[in-house]
């Protein structure tokens, strides 16, 4: 079933999260889609940033923390710190088809919820609320994948509230 409600993989430390964040940005990119990767830290953005490269991808870097801010490409791969804070002016009027995040259990799904229903943008939302409601704002049809090696938010799962379902696990009881 097609749906554009935001899901997750689950995946442990060595299961290719970054492989698979560089395959699915290629996938959308080449049937002319745009992407932003967002990752908490500027290491996790050159992780991404040079997997994606070494696949064929060509993709733009966004983060402060490795003094860069390129949105030259249809994929950008940005730290949440620095995309959030320019929300009003680089990525004011920019669309994205796809959000990928990385290490996902840090969105905190209540407020984003919350946000999302919100008619207006409040400062006090946390930098991925910012940015997720910006976006489907700007486009509706954005859809959100994230990644994660813990699926859950303290001591709770995330599925169920923002995150509608998870679409892959790959445990480290598999690998």
């Amino acid at each position: 079933k097609e749906s554009n409600d935001p899901a997750f993989i689950s995946a442990s430390v060595g299961a290719g999260k970054t492989v698979n964040i560089g395959a699915i940005a290629a996938h959308v990119s080449e049937l002319g889609g745009r992407v932003l990767v967002i990752a908490r830290t500027g290491e996790l953005v050159a992780q991404n940033s040079a997997m994606a490269w070494k696949m064929g991808v060509k993709n733009s870097t966004y983060s402060a923390s490795l003094n860069t801010k390129s949105t030259f490409y249809p994929v950008v791969m940005g730290t949440e710190g620095t995309v959030s804070g320019a929300l009003d002016s680089e990525f004011k009027n920019v669309k994205f088809d796809l959000i990928l995040i990385d290490e996902c259990h840090h969105v905190n799904e209540v407020e984003v919820t919350q946000a999302l229903s919100d008619k207006k943008e409040k400062d006090e939302y946390s930098q991925y609320t910012k940015i997720i409601t910006h976006f489907m704002r700007s486009n509706p049809k954005t859809r959100i994948i994230g990644y994660t090696g813990s699926p859950f938010r303290g001591t709770t799962d995330i599925i169920g509230g923002f995150w509608r379902r998870k679409i892959y696990d790959v445990s480290t009881m598999y690998l």
